[in-house]
């Protein structure tokens, strides 16, 4: 999937703990990518992963499902 022109983005939708690999994966093929929260499991990962999406120039999101809440 990483290897093909026809994709742009990946939506990231597996276990925390594969976050980081994964997104530095895609990053790497030039994927811009949409992460479901959370992002990672640890604030190096964090900063690994945006570093990894800075130096390919591709855009990291971070996707929220709950925005607002009603109380």
């Amino acid at each position: 999937m990483l290897e093909t022109t026809e994709i742009d983005v990946v939506c990231i939708g597996i276990p925390n703990y594969l976050h980081a690999k994964v997104t530095a994966d895609a990053a790497n093929a030039k994927k811009n990518i949409i992460i479901e929260k959370p992002l990672c499991t640890t604030l190096e990962e964090a900063d690994q992963m945006i570093d990894v999406c800075k130096q390919n120039n591709v855009k990291l999101c971070y996707a929220e499902t709950l925005v607002f809440t009603l109380k």
